[in-house]
């Protein structure tokens, strides 16, 4: 199964797509903000059929989500991530939020407690892939979603050319510091194949996969985390160009400068993203495998 999923043109969907798309306007990566909008659509037809549903977000980061499921009007949310200084920097984006220090591997939830549970850009980083399924599993209702994304085996060459490179002379891959591309923390990479695999045999239903972002921006992987999320860490920007950077939360501040480079990549990555289409052929390299599932 490879079935594309097309950005619904009206509707709930389309609804949860058109809030997501707002709130990451300013998104410099360009494969996020699609993640983003397919997600919102994902929620928002769930939400139709159930306006009180309980949600997870496993592995929430900084929680980069959480400002979209309250866009979107989700109640109940729990984010649940084991590293503490994600969970101080997600803090602020987590107003009507549950933040939980937790493992995925075995995570502080009752059985059966959710509707929902988003694991986006989740189980690659774990060297087996079995315990945190296991656990989404554990914790979803019958009928219960589990919405999934992660990095394409096959992707683009200009979002990564260096790992690209190196794959093709059978070099191994470059997994941290500026170089570190898509591979960056990663145990591994997925075809769509291999996900659906993967999920069916945890014991899901698989209802739709899906590939994304096909075209990009020569080396924006490097640029955006390589080289901007190191200077944003540092603090190292000037306070607009931060601004400008801030993701899903640019111009809060109303700062702005006459020379700001940050503004000017990500109108750049966009004019790279704006042929990209979420119904992408079988098999053409994207950056991203989206999966949307049901547990039986």
């Amino acid at each position: 199964m490879n079935a594309p999923s097309p950005l619904r043109e009206t509707g709930p969907a389309a609804r949860g797509q058109a809030l997501a798309a707002a709130r990451y306007a300013n998104e410099a990566d360009t494969a996020f903000r699609r993640r983003a909008r397919i997600l919102g659509g994902w929620i928002a037809e769930a939400l139709c059929v159930n306006p009180d549903l309980r949600l997870a977000d496993i592995g929430c980061g900084r929680g980069f989500y959480l400002p979209l499921y309250r866009d979107l009007g989700v109640r109940h949310v729990v984010a649940v991530e084991g590293v503490e200084a994600n969970i101080r920097a997600a803090r602020p984006r987590a107003s009507e939020a549950t933040l939980v220090c937790g493992n995925a591997e075995s995570l502080p939830l009752p059985d059966g407690s959710l509707d929902i549970v988003v694991m986006s850009e989740v189980i690659e980083h774990f060297p087996q892939e079995a315990p945190p399924l296991a656990e989404a599993l554990r914790v979803l209702k019958p009928g219960g979603r589990l919405l999934t994304s992660v990095p394409n085996a096959n992707y683009p060459a200009l979002w990564d050319p260096i790992n690209w490179s190196r794959e093709r002379l059978g070099l191994k891959p470059v997994r941290d510091g500026f170089f570190g591309g898509i591979w960056a923390g990663h145990e591994r990479l997925y075809t769509p194949g291999q996900l659906e695999a993967l999920i069916a045999g945890a014991g899901f239903r698989v209802d739709e996969v899906s590939t994304h972002t096909r075209r990009c921006m020569p080396f924006i992987h490097n640029v955006v985390y390589g080289l901007g999320k190191t200077m944003l860490d540092k603090g190292a920007l000037p306070a607009s160009w931060a601004d400008s950077a801030a993701r899903g939360e640019a111009g809060a501040t109303g700062r702005r400068s006459w020379f700001d480079p940050v503004r000017f990549g990500i109108r750049v990555a966009h004019w790279f993203d704006r042929n990209n289409s979420d119904a992408e052929p079988k098999g053409k390299p994207t950056v991203n495998v989206m999966l949307r599932a049901t547990r039986a």
